[in-house]
């Protein structure tokens, strides 16, 4: 009976790896993820980094400093940044924003009042500008 209640608990997890592919993550070893990392090229952890949509929306806000996500998205769609929407665009700057890579500023009339209703313009903060610095030097550029 104990060879049985192996097997069934072996069963068991399987079938918890098979339904949640994400959960066969906690199985792989640190050697495995490092190569990965490392066979993926010089400038690379996780994916791309240097050319992933995240740091190339981070050159986009440098260069053209005080825009909105629709003036972002139309220069991140006609550059050929790899943001699959708006909605991925806007979640990247969300997530940039939150671990404080760029700021938000509402817009502001003649007077300098916030005008309500109106487009918040996005800025790089100087922890966003040393880290796509760091970027640039690591990619050689």
């Amino acid at each position: 009976t104990g060879r049985s209640d192996f097997a069934g608990a072996m069963s068991g997890l399987l079938s918890l790896i098979r339904r949640c592919p994400a959960r066969h993550a906690m199985f792989t070893s640190n050697a495995t993820r490092a190569w990965t990392r490392t066979m993926a090229g010089p400038n690379t952890k996780h994916y791309d980094v240097s050319d992933g949509p995240m740091a190339q929306l981070l050159r986009i806000v440098r260069d053209g400093e005080g825009m909105t996500v629709s003036q972002l998205y139309e220069r991140a769609t006609s550059d050929g940044v790899g943001v699959h929407s708006r909605r991925h665009m806007k979640g990247l700057l969300n997530w940039m924003k939150k671990i404080g890579r760029v700021r938000t500023e509402p817009a502001r009339n003649a007077q300098g009042k916030i005008v309500r209703g109106k487009n918040h313009s996005f800025h790089l903060t100087e922890v966003g500008e040393t880290h796509i610095a760091k970027i640039d030097e690591a990619a050689g550029r």
